[in-house]
């Protein structure tokens, strides 16, 4: 099996970005969590509210804000 490394060298506007969504990621993580949402269809119903009363999460893609009730949804299973 083969494995390749990548290194990622982003410039200062790349960075931020990452950055910012990395955060976004972490606060809807911590939304679902708090919240006690135990199901994803419960999750994503929240994110669609959630999209119209923040503005902000209007600039991320939803299916990377779905990934993450999955995500939340996966770890309440273990």
């Amino acid at each position: 099996m083969l494995n390749y490394k990548f290194r990622l060298y982003p410039v200062m506007e790349q960075e931020q970005r990452l950055v910012k969504v990395l955060e976004i990621n972490r606060i809807m993580y911590n939304y679902f969590i708090l919240n006690n949402f135990r199901s994803r269809n419960d999750m994503n119903f929240a994110l669609t509210e959630l999209k119209e009363q923040q503005p902000i999460l209007r600039n991320y893609y939803s299916k990377m804000l779905r990934m993450i009730s999955t995500t939340v949804a996966a770890a309440w299973m273990v």
